[in-house]
């Protein structure tokens, strides 16, 4: 295991803030390779760093580790959250929502077999999130117990949700790790959320499209939401006349989005 030296120097939280630490909400985002973490509160970022791991094998027991080497562990915050990147999921409305029933549900939709399965309730839309369980988040529950855990795709699910220009139809995308979440609603309804396998910016440009011509909205006349970096938003332009980047309000220059959503959503 290799820790990047220059990163980890950066990422030594200040001891002002830790001295806080019961008043705040610490916030972590996991991925494959790459992490953020910030401490929020009364609603802003009050510290932030994003830091990168050469690793092999187990990325989150590695980055475990990371935040043990930092003593972080050692103090009691307010609230802590973390969110992980989702690749696997299914949406269920609550009618039809069986506890018993996940590995099986996420089996029917994603075609693989799923070992275990977490559930979380996206509430103003009357649906449950399920996606496949993590191991080793158990682990960080050993580090604070008060721990709670967010998949990605349920946070962008909800702040989508509430930046819908009501009465219109709308796209909302978020394209990182290459993935591209794409929320389609119809006159506020939701008429489709799914992740796509998406490298490049006319991979985004293609799932879009093709999400408008299957659901019949109009690229011309909807309301497009998305964060995607500035190579994405040049290639999409020409084809969405109504493109509004959903860039979070008040944010710290180095906050990463992740992070953001799980203070407004969490």
């Amino acid at each position: 295991m290799v820790f990047n030296p220059e990163t980890i120097a950066r990422a030594l939280m200040p001891k002002e803030i830790l001295a806080e630490a019961g008043s705040s909400h610490l916030a972590l985002f996991l991925a494959d390779g790459v992490s953020d973490v910030a401490v929020f509160r009364d609603g802003k970022t009050i510290w932030t760093e994003a830091f990168q791991i050469e690793h092999s094998g187990n990325y989150l027991e590695e980055e475990i580790e990371f935040c043990l080497n930092r003593n972080w562990h050692e103090r009691v915050f307010r609230k802590v959250t973390i969110s992980t990147h989702t690749k696997i999921f299914t949406l269920v409305p609550d009618a039809f929502f069986d506890e018993g029933k996940l590995r099986e549900l996420l089996r029917f939709h994603s075609g693989k077999v799923i070992a275990e399965a977490n559930h979380i309730r996206v509430g103003e839309l009357g649906l449950y999130l399920i996606d496949e369980k993590i191991n080793s988040l158990e682990s960080f529950e050993r580090l604070w117990p008060n721990i709670h855990h967010f998949p990605l795709a349920a946070l962008w699910l909800k702040y989508s949700f509430s930046k819908l220009q009501i009465g219109s139809d709308n796209l909302m995308a978020f394209h990182a790790f290459n993935t591209l979440y794409i929320a389609a609603y119809k006159q506020d309804e939701l008429q489709l959320f799914n992740a796509y396998f998406a490298a490049s910016p006319e991979d985004v440009l293609y799932y879009l499209s093709s999400v408008c011509m299957n659901l019949h909205i109009h690229m011309d006349s909807c309301h497009l939401g998305i964060i995607a970096d500035s190579q994405t938003l040049a290639i999409l332009d020409p084809y969405f006349m109504h493109v509004h980047e959903l860039s979070p309000e008040q944010q710290a220059p180095s906050s990463s989005f992740h992070l953001f959503v799980q203070m407004l959503c969490a």
